[in-house]
C-alpha cells in the first residue's frame, strides 16, 4: 500500500474510533453551509475519503479502495459515495478529476438516485448527488448524472438548488438546451418563478431575466429534442434503478450509436 493510503486509513479509523463505532460517523448538511438540510446517517470509508477536500493522493486512494471491493453504496440513510463526492465538487479547477472519479463510482454500480428527503420524495425529486453537483455548479459532473435520471433535465430548475436566484441564473442556459417538455406542469413552474422574480426586482438589472421568459416562448423544442424526451420517459416510469435505466437506453436494439449517445444526454 501506498504512504498517501496507509496515512488515510490511519486517519479513518482515528476519527471513526472517536466516533465509537469501527466504520462510521455522522455527516450533516448543516456545517457545511449549504441551504438545504440534509443529515445523512453515517460515511463509510469511500464516503469519508470524498467529503473530505480533493488533493493530489485521492483519486489514487479511491482506486485502491474501489480495488479492494469497498462499498460505494450504503444502508438507506447513510451518504453514498456519489452524494459526497458532489459535495466536493465546487472546485472548478478539479472538475476533470471528478469526472474520472464519477465514472468510476458509475462503473462500480454507485447509485445516482439516492434521495435522502424521505418526506418530499416524488417521481420528479431531484436525487442528492444531482441537486449538490447542480449547486456546486459542477457541469460535467452534472451532465453524467443526467444521464441516468429520466425526468427532463428542466426539472433540475423545480428543486432547492434550482429556486435559489443565482443558481438559477447559472443553470437555465444549460438545462434548456435538452429541450423543454412543453405542455407539461414544469414549464408553467419554471416560468412563474421567473415572473416572481422579476416581480420582486432583485437586481439592478433585469434584462436577463426578461430574456429567460422570451427565450422560453420563442424557442421551443426541437422534433428531435421532443421524442428524446418522451422516449426517456416511457423507458424510466417503470425503472427504480438509475443503471438499469441506462443500460435498457443503451441496449435498444437497430439503433445507431449516435442516437444512443444522444439519449443518453451524452450531447444537449
Amino acid at each position: 500500500m501506498s504512504e498517501p493510503y496507509e496515512n488515510f486509513q490511519k486517519l479513518f479509523t482515528v476519527r471513526a474510533e472517536n466516533f465509537g463505532n469501527d466504520e462510521q460517523f455522522v455527516l450533516d448538511t448543516r456545517d457545511l453551509d449549504l441551504p438545504v438540510h440534509i443529515k445523512w446517517n453515517f460515511l463509510g470509508i469511500v464516503s469519508f475519503l470524498l467529503s473530505h477536500p480533493l488533493d493530489e493522493n485521492t483519486e489514487a486512494i479511491l482506486d485502491q479502495l474501489l480495488a479492494m471491493g469497498k462499498r460505494v453504496n450504503n444502508e438507506m440513510g447513510n451518504v453514498p459515495a456519489l452524494t459526497a463526492l458532489a459535495l466536493q465538487s465546487q472546485d472548478q479547477n478539479q472538475a476533470p478529476v471528478i469526472s474520472r472519479m464519477t465514472k468510476k463510482l458509475l462503473e462500480k454500480q454507485a447509485d445516482p438516485l439516492f434521495i435522502s428527503r424521505k418526506t418530499c420524495r416524488s417521481k420528479y425529486t431531484v436525487p442528492d448527488a444531482l441537486g449538490m453537483a447542480a449547486f456546486s455548479r459542477c457541469v460535467p459532473m452534472l451532465r453524467q448524472l443526467l444521464a441516468y435520471w429520466w425526468p427532463s433535465p428542466i426539472y433540475v430548475l423545480d428543486s432547492w438548488t434550482g429556486h435559489m436566484p443565482q443558481q438559477f441564473k447559472f443553470l437555465f442556459p444549460i438545462l434548456m438546451q435538452y429541450g423543454w417538455p412543453h405542455g407539461t406542469p414544469i414549464c408553467e413552474d419554471v416560468e412563474y418563478f421567473i415572473d416572481s422574480v422579476i416581480e420582486r426586482n432583485i437586481e439592478d438589472d433585469m434584462t436577463e431575466w426578461k430574456n429567460f421568459k422570451v427565450l422560453m416562448r420563442s424557442q421551443p423544442s426541437s422534433l428531435k429534442k421532443l421524442c428524446r424526451i418522451v422516449i426517456r420517459k416511457t423507458i424510466g416510469l417503470g425503472k427504480q434503478n438509475g443503471h438499469e435505466y441506462y443500460q435498457c437506453i443503451e441496449k435498444l436494439d437497430n439503433l445507431p450509436t449516435a442516437l444512443i449517445s444522444f439519449l443518453l444526454l451524452k450531447e444537449p
